[in-house]
């Protein structure tokens, strides 16, 4: 995916697979993303699209809708797409409870009703530096790593 191709506006999707990817699935994702984003239309138009495999984690599918608008249909092939993905490499991508952030020069994973007590107990704190997934354009996802309290995981900070 060419960073340059696609318009800060962009619309992003950010899926998160319920499992680290091993080096072998991403070379298999990989192709298969490029092929379907080739491939990818709506209403008869082809999308300007292009998606990736981030931290052997998540996919990210990029459509620029200056030149053709993603529909319902459309994001439904998408939908479908990854669930076949899924199947093939026994993972779910729809996974929605997994947060990500940055521990030392590792990242990890942890479900999101863990954050009260990982911040209860020092082990992040507002200024961790977490993968915020509910980035909606291009330009928000070249800012997705962020403080913890600079995004929706904010709320946590208060009850800590």
């Amino acid at each position: 995916m060419e960073a340059h191709s696609f318009d800060p506006q962009s619309r992003v999707w950010i899926y998160t697979s319920s499992r680290l990817l091993s080096d072998a699935d991403v070379a298999k994702l990989e192709p298969a993303i490029d092929d379907f984003c080739t491939g990818w239309t709506a209403h008869n138009q082809q999308l300007h699209a292009g998606g990736l495999v981030m931290y052997n984690r998540y996919i990210i599918l990029v459509v620029d809708e200056t030149q053709a608008g993603a529909s319902g249909c459309s994001i439904d092939k998408s939908v479908h797409f990854l669930q076949e993905m899924g199947k093939a490499l026994q993972s779910d991508f729809f996974t929605r409870n997994l947060v990500a952030f940055e521990k030392g020069d590792a990242i990890e994973w942890i479900d999101f009703k863990e954050i009260p007590n990982l911040l209860a107990a020092g082990e992040l704190n507002a200024e961790t530096a977490v993968f915020d997934t509910s980035a909606a354009t291009y330009g928000e996802l070249k800012n997705w790593k962020k403080p913890l309290s600079q995004t929706w995981m904010q709320r946590y900070l208060k009850t800590a």
